[in-house]
């Protein structure tokens, strides 16, 4: 069966990790810049894409 968002397993877990490891660094530093720089690096890659941004929080949270 194939993939109906077009976004392979891989790239959805190393994503997920990604999102994860910030957010525990988040709690335990304090510190939410690296968190703001990566949305601000997901949100410049949707556009150049040009994929929805709600169309992809979809997609990974689906």
């Amino acid at each position: 069966m194939s993939d109906p968002t077009g976004v392979a397993s891989a790239s959805v877990s190393t994503e997920a990790t990604t999102v994860y490891d910030s957010y525990v660094d988040v709690l335990e530093t304090g510190n939410v810049e690296a968190l703001q720089d990566y949305a601000r690096s997901v949100r410049a890659n949707a556009r150049q894409s040009q994929v929805d941004d709600r169309t992809r929080w979809c997609r990974l949270t689906s």
